[in-house]
């Protein structure tokens, strides 16, 4: 299962090669791939964990650019690979929960709620576990662990902890919606 994943994964990944011109002959792609290049990675020789984790940026990149159709359809392979890598870090079990959370925010709270478990003021914890229960009709939750964020934003900004590092921007869109959901 897991070489299909990376097979299908690094296919994903991979630049496409242009559509050779009308007329041309056959072979010629009417551009050149750097062999180089992080583009052309395979990810068939990375860890678990990087394929994963290109998965990730993969189904990402997708959302940014407005394809929320091509993102669902690499969502489950990229959930997959996180769910076989086995013990992820808070920054790997968060970008499993943001997967999840784009059709599925039941387990996308599942796997905040871990995430608190370790770390009970986690900001990346606390903003997924708030807009989970939100998008799950649970108000009440929501405002809860939304609260929670607001009373422990300052401190857990400031941490150099490495997901916080990857994440700022996300760290503020994510107290800018607590503080629209509790009025403030």
């Amino acid at each position: 299962m897991l070489v299909l994943i990376l097979v299908v994964g690094w296919s994903m990944v991979r630049p496409q090669q242009p559509a050779a011109p009308a007329g041309a002959p056959a072979g010629m792609s009417g551009g050149t791939v750097d062999p180089n290049s992080p583009g052309t990675t395979d990810i068939t020789q990375m860890s678990p964990r990087e394929a994963a984790d290109r998965l990730f940026d993969r189904v990402m990149r997708t959302i940014s650019a407005g394809d929320t159709a091509a993102a669902l359809g690499f969502q489950p392979m990229a959930v997959q690979a996180f769910e076989m890598v086995g013990e992820l870090d808070l920054d790997g079990t968060f970008h499993l929960a943001l997967l999840q959370q784009l059709n599925d925010p039941a387990a996308a709270l599942a796997t905040a709620k871990r995430m608190l478990e370790s770390e009970p003021d986690h900001i990346l914890g606390l903003g997924m576990a708030g807009e989970a229960s939100a998008a799950m009709g649970d108000q009440a939750a929501a405002q809860e662990y939304f609260q929670h964020l607001l009373r422990v934003y300052d401190v857990q900004f400031a941490r150099n902890l490495v997901e916080y590092d990857g994440h700022r921007n996300l760290m503020t869109q994510m107290k800018a919606t607590a503080e629209a959901s509790v009025g403030r």
